[in-house]
């Protein structure tokens, strides 16, 4: 498990330059339909990579290949899970809120 805190979510930012005020500023965030500071896809998506090369190196880095889709915000704050199936099913979620779903799989390499 990852706790996404803000101060995870302002590094982000400025290591990828990614400012905008819906990530990093919690007043303009909280005037927008989520309420309050949301992380960027980026930065769920190292945390899926992460847990997919924990699981599958060194093959991972070498032919991984990931497709997903982004169906609920992460909040500044949330502890996030990342689950993969055997047939190579994604999630990453907060509790039982399924925030990114996806596929993950090996290419064979020539």
């Amino acid at each position: 498990m990852t706790i996404v805190s803000q101060d995870l979510i302002n590094i982000y930012a400025e290591v990828s330059g990614d400012r905008n005020p819906l990530h990093v500023d919690p007043e303009f965030a909280a005037t927008t339909p989520f309420g309050r500071t949301i992380a960027h896809g980026q930065l769920l998506l190292g945390i899926i990579g992460r847990e997919l090369a924990a699981r599958w190196e060194p093959h991972w880095s070498a032919a991984g290949r990931l497709q997903v889709k982004f169906v609920a915000p992460v909040y500044a704050g949330d502890e996030v899970e990342v689950d993969v199936d055997d047939d190579g099913a994604v999630r990453l979620r907060v509790g039982e809120r399924i925030c990114v779903i996806g596929t993950a799989r090996l290419e064979e390499q020539e």
